[in-house]
């Protein structure tokens, strides 16, 4: 306290704020992370997010979390980027597509599929997991996304990946399998229990 009294200024320095991840906004990042892991990992959608903190006595609108994981987007976008260079440095990897329905998608009905593309390191470093949405089962988005990769390409019979320029599409034993699995069960249960098939 003397100092104080005595000094021109004060002693004490304050640290210079870090940059917020959410300027002007009551989000802190491991709020947005939490609401964001609850909706997509747990599958819980933000109306019941919401009516289970009010029932803990705090009041955070759908609509408010809604905008806190469109900002929590644009961060992750730079981490997806950096993620999807060192994909494509791999050696190997992994794709499949599957359908998807979107309910409200601009000039689309709701019963038009779409499509989520999947896209996986293989058993090298920490794995990598990626998804691209596109609206159509084309070659064109495989080839775009894994343009600069040059490797095995682990994938099902979809014909798209054999002419992906600079991959080499391998099978994979599980779609191979299937068949296998298909001639066994149309024998009768007594071929099925002893087994001795060219299966």
């Amino acid at each position: 306290r003397a100092g104080e009294d005595n000094a021109d200024s004060s002693p004490f320095v304050a640290a210079p704020i870090p940059q917020s991840a959410f300027p002007n906004s009551l989000a802190s990042p491991s709020a947005v992370a939490y609401i964001m892991s609850q909706k997509f990992v747990e599958g819980l959608p933000l109306y019941r997010q919401e009516a289970s903190l009010q029932r803990l006595g705090f009041e955070l609108s759908r609509q408010t979390m809604a905008n806190w994981m469109l900002a929590g987007a644009d961060w992750l976008e730079q981490i997806t980027r950096r993620m999807k260079t060192r994909l494509l440095q791999r050696d190997v990897l992994h794709a499949d597509e599957t359908p998807l329905q979107v309910l409200k998608e601009e000039g689309r009905k709701a019963q038009t599929t779409s499509y989520i593309w999947l896209y996986r390191s293989g058993r090298d470093g920490p794995p990598i997991v990626l998804y691209d949405y596109q609206q159509t089962r084309a070659a064109e988005h495989p080839s775009r996304y894994l343009k600069g990769f040059a490797g095995y390409l682990h994938v099902d019979g979809y014909q798209v990946y054999e002419k992906l320029p600079g991959i080499t599409a391998v099978g994979c034993w599980a779609h191979a399998r299937r068949n296998f699995v298909d001639a066994l069960s149309v024998l009768s249960p007594m071929a099925q229990k002893k087994g001795d098939t060219a299966a």
